[in-house]
């Protein structure tokens, strides 16, 4: 409603990258104007450096959502960083979590992540699946709620991270490892 969209690629071809790149990814969004960052990527521990510019965008009152990860581990760093991220894992069409959603006492919400129609390569569609499926669907959930805020004047609670998760704690059903 009302949104416009930034893209930044930060990883290459094959999926890979650097905390440097993701790092001047988020700052050029942010430099744009971008209120939400919607990131499905992930691994083992980011650089201090990378946390950082995401500690500094959270606190300027942006929405940083993550891919939560598909290795049924431990939260995915940068979703693991819940002091700054809301962690976005995956559901199934029952709304269960899926048994390769990485999983943790931090993980957010959930959203639909299993089996899903998007877009591939040469203008086709095509059935995927994994947390980088359910993380764009919170981004936009999270740009309608962000949208109703803004039109009723900043009333509504949500003005930080900390805030947004309460908001999906408070409107979703609870599952045994996050909301939903």
């Amino acid at each position: 409603y009302e949104s416009k969209l930034i893209i930044a690629k930060v990883l290459g071809d094959q999926g890979s990258g650097s905390d440097a790149g993701i790092t001047r990814g988020m700052t050029w969004c942010f430099d744009q104007g971008a209120d939400i960052f919607s990131l499905s990527l992930g691994g083992g521990r980011m650089s201090e450096a990378l946390h950082r510019e995401f500690l500094r965008i959270a606190a300027a009152g942006k929405f940083i959502i993550c891919a939560a990860g598909n290795d049924a581990g431990p939260i995915n760093y940068p979703a693991a960083w819940s002091d700054c991220c809301l962690s976005v894992g995956a559901c199934d069409e029952q709304g269960r979590l899926t048994r390769f959603t990485s999983r943790g006492p931090t993980l957010g919400v959930v959203a639909p992540g299993q089996n899903m129609i998007s877009t591939i390569p040469e203008g086709k569609y095509g059935s995927m699946t994994g947390t980088s499926m359910a993380t764009p669907m919170v981004a936009g959930i999270t740009a309608l709620a962000l949208a109703k805020h803004r039109i009723d004047g900043g009333s509504t609670p949500l003005d930080n991270i900390l805030q947004l998760r309460e908001t999906y704690k408070h409107t979703s059903t609870p599952l045994p490892e996050g909301y939903g």
